[in-house]
C-alpha cells in the first residue's frame, strides 16, 4: 500500500489547509497534535482574571452584617411585590366592575330598544291588518 494517507483513504485533491497534522499514538490510532475546538483553533489557556472570585464565607458575612441587610432587602422587595399584586388586583376588580355596570346599562338600553321595536312591530302589524281589512271591505262593496 504505497501513497499518502489521503490516497489510502480514497480522497483526492489538495489537502484541507485547516487540517492539522496527525500524530500516531502508541495504540496505533491517529490524534491531532494539539487540542482543538470545533473551528480548528487551539484552545486558549485559562487566564487568572477569568477564574471566579472566592466568595466570603457565611460567618464573615454575618460578622459584617451583610446577611441582615440582605434579609431586610428581601423583606422589602417581597412586601413591594405583594403591594404591586394587590394594586393590580384592585385595578382589575374596578375594571371588571366598570364593565359590569356598562353591561347592565347596555342591557337596559338593549331591553328598552327591544321593547320599543316590539311595540312598533305590533303597531305596524295592526296598521297592516287595518289596511288589509279596509281593502277587503272596499272590494266587497
Amino acid at each position: 500500500m504505497a501513497g499518502t494517507l489521503d490516497q489510502q483513504q480514497g480522497t483526492s485533491g489538495p489537502a484541507d489547509p485547516r487540517r492539522r497534522p496527525a500524530v500516531r499514538t502508541p495504540g496505533g490510532s491517529y490524534a491531532l497534535s494539539k487540542p482543538t475546538t470545533l473551528a480548528g483553533a487551539t484552545r486558549p489557556a485559562l487566564k487568572e482574571s477569568s477564574k471566579p472570585a472566592a466568595k466570603p464565607c457565611l460567618a464573615e458575612r454575618e460578622s459584617r452584617g451583610e446577611l441582615e441587610q440582605l434579609r431586610q432587602r428581601h423583606r422589602q422587595e417581597e412586601a413591594q411585590a405583594i403591594a404591586d399584586i394587590a394594586q393590580q388586583y384592585n385595578k382589575r376588580k374596578a375594571w371588571e366592575m366598570g364593565l359590569e355596570m356598562e353591561a347592565r346599562k347596555l342591557g337596559y338600553q338593549a331591553a328598552k330598544a327591544a321593547r320599543a321595536a316590539a311595540h312598533w312591530n305590533a303597531v305596524a302589524t295592526i296598521r297592516r291588518d287595518v289596511v288589509a281589512r279596509s281593502r277587503q271591505i272596499g272590494q266587497a262593496a
